[in-house]
């Protein structure tokens, strides 16, 4: 059972299960109740990064784009923050919070960046943040194809110059 299709498809050609031998194999996709999510029309003017501080889920990436438009970004999870903070007097930092908190931020945030550089197999904040309202700003590929609609509910981007101009292009989203 996964996830996703797209950690399924992923665990198929890693595994050379081109074949079809494994039809039984299915998709149950992570649930939610929707009482733990505070859908709001207004948001504030910071975008948000919530995840593991670390390369591989974009947290960089998320705050040179921040920084690229003028505005302010709060990182908030585990792990180091110290190199993310140095020379960016545009970031805030919070360390893990728990559930009132987490839905304070979601609902509140401009956009919530999700931009893993490696196949995610699912990513509950992204689900989580167009739960509460929020725009979400992603790469490309992994789950994000079956969970956000581009133009809708966020925007999927390729390079640097897509996250920019999404970045900007966030209030277009309802």
């Amino acid at each position: 059972v996964f996830e996703s299709y797209a950690w399924m498809h992923m665990y198929l050609g890693r595994d050379d299960g081109w074949g079809g031998g494994r039809w039984y194999w299915c998709v149950i996709p992570n649930a939610f109740d929707l009482a733990d999510f505070e859908y709001r029309e207004e948001k504030g003017e910071d975008f948000l990064f919530l995840g593991r501080l670390n390369e591989d889920k974009g947290v960089r990436l998320a705050i040179d784009v921040a920084k690229a438009v003028g505005r302010r970004i709060t990182i908030v999870g585990q792990g180091n923050p110290e190199p993310y903070l140095a020379g960016n007097p545009h970031v805030t930092y919070l360390p893990p919070v728990g559930p009132d908190k987490r839905r304070e931020l979601l609902a509140g945030a401009h956009a919530c960046f999700c931009p893993t550089f490696y196949v995610e197999p699912f990513c509950g904040v992204n689900v989580e943040s167009q739960l509460s309202g929020t725009p979400v700003i992603t790469t490309d590929w992994g789950v994000f194809s079956e969970t956000m609609i581009h133009g809708v509910t966020g925007w999927r981007c390729r390079t640097f110059e897509q996250f920019v101009g999404a970045a900007r292009h966030v209030e277009e989203l309802k």
